[in-house]
């Protein structure tokens, strides 16, 4: 059959129709915003997001409240500490004496440092809480940046799915116009109908796990609704990272682990203060008057200096000293193998961005120009028949592979960058180039 056989009509009603759907696609098209990419800014935007209601944040911002409270209000005086009774005499001159009713006050004072250890370990305890509340933060905001980019290069899969299937509908199409016109037999149908059931599946299966990206991401923003967190595109890969000891002593004092463990550091070494000075004993001063209850008067006053007597329990406040030191040694040796740790993952995290960059490029600039000039080449050949449909599905077949492996080595970059600049305390990847010239590769 040949197209001249149809009707005029027909071949107007079906140019007609095929404008309409070509229009309707252009306006879906237009209307339709373009997918915004992953940069700092993005991350720096929806991280105030995250910083204002994420549940976790929420609750370690409250324990930082908490703490600063806390340490505001430390005593530095003990509460006095009022006396009152009366005493019985055999006779009234006695009493007259000496006064039948006492009262009085007693003021531990705050000489011998506890009270300064007490609020200097409250203060570490306070300064803890807010390393410990920024650290997760900025753990939070690092895992921000890979759920968006793992969304983005999700969305990229599904769109590459879309695009292999709607080549395959073409290529059927084809196929199907040639065996209707005895040009062909039934096997490459039947190889096509099944690579568009894969490919359905496969598009089903992507748009499933975008789904679930989409919600990772509306996680850890907090959000309860349903909508989607946004269109997020890959950025391309960008300039390599140098290794280098400037880098290394930026992680290592950044890096959120490392601060943590040194708050903690500093917050044993108060705690062992505080436990030394436990051990001194506590001094009062006190004041007391005698009143006779017959006339008023007063019949004697008194000053008195007590203080307890802590010797008595000198080995059980050496092994408490001994407990808190031990900590301290503890949380030095945890902190200095956080450090070595560190060097370590920066090493790591450096090793992983070049190796993804170069991969990527090698697939973008390199496996994919080629393979799309053979793909042009056989659909050349393909088209008016005569070859083997295999040949153009396994070229095919590469061709979406190097775009998805492609997708997937750019994510792989951005993902170690993110975690690199976590470990830096940096937002963006220009400030890891101006450590560059400071740095040298190992």
């Amino acid at each position: 059959m040949s197209f001249s056989s149809f009707p005029a009509r027909s071949v107007v009603r079906i140019g007609l129709s095929f404008s309409a759907v070509a229009a309707g696609l252009w306006l879906c098209v237009g209307v339709r915003a373009a997918p915004e990419l992953v940069t700092a800014g993005l991350v720096a935007r929806l991280a105030a997001e995250l910083r204002t209601n994420n549940p976790s944040l929420r609750a370690l911002s409250a324990r930082e409240t908490a703490a600063q409270l806390h340490a505001a209000g430390t005593r530095r005086w003990a509460d006095p500490q009022f006396q009152a009774g009366g005493a019985a005499y055999r006779t009234a001159g006695m009493a007259r004496d000496n006064g039948d009713v006492f009262y009085g006050l007693q003021q531990t004072l705050p000489l011998l440092g506890k009270e300064k250890a007490a609020q200097a370990l409250n203060d570490a305890s306070a300064r803890a809480a807010t390393t410990l509340l920024e650290s997760r933060f900025t753990e939070l905001r690092r895992d921000l940046a890979v759920a968006l980019f793992e969304e983005a290069f999700q969305r990229e899969s599904l769109e590459l799915a879309r695009q292999d299937l709607a080549w395959l509908d073409a290529q059927h199409a084809s196929v199907q116009t040639r065996l209707a016109s005895g040009r062909e037999s039934a096997a490459p149908v039947l190889r096509l109908e099944n690579e568009q059931s894969r490919r359905r599946l496969d598009l089903t299966n992507a748009t499933a796990r975008l789904a679930d990206a989409d919600a990772a991401v509306r996680r850890l923003l907090g959000r309860t609704d349903d909508l989607p967190a946004g269109d997020f595109a890959l950025p391309p890969v960008a300039n390599a990272v140098t290794f280098g000891e400037s880098l290394v002593r930026v992680a290592e004092a950044s890096e959120p682990m490392a601060r943590t463990r040194h708050s903690e550091t500093e917050l044993a070494a108060r705690t062992l203060d505080a436990t030394r000075r436990s051990g001194r004993p506590d001094i009062a001063a006190g004041i007391q008057a005698y009143q006779y209850t017959g006339d008023g008067g007063i019949a004697q006053g008194m000053l008195s200096v007590s203080l307890n007597l802590p010797w008595f329990n000198r080995a059980r406040y050496k092994r408490d000293i001994q407990r808190d030191g031990a900590r301290l040694d503890a949380s030095r040796l945890e902190e200095a193998d956080t450090q070595a740790e560190v060097r370590l993952e920066v090493h790591r995290l450096v090793t992983a961005i070049d190796a993804a960059r170069r991969e990527a490029l090698l697939y973008r600039d390199d496996i994919r120009p080629r393979t799309l000039a053979a793909l042009r080449s056989l659909e050349a050949a393909w088209i008016p028949g005569g070859m083997d449909l295999r040949d153009l599905l396994e070229t095919r077949r590469q061709l979406v592979e190097a775009d998805r492996s492609a997708a997937r080595a750019t994510t792989d970059y951005w993902d170690a960058v993110s975690q690199l600049l976590l470990c830096c305390g940096l937002e963006d990847l220009e400030s890891l180039n101006t450590m560059a010239p400071a740095s040298k590769k190992p």
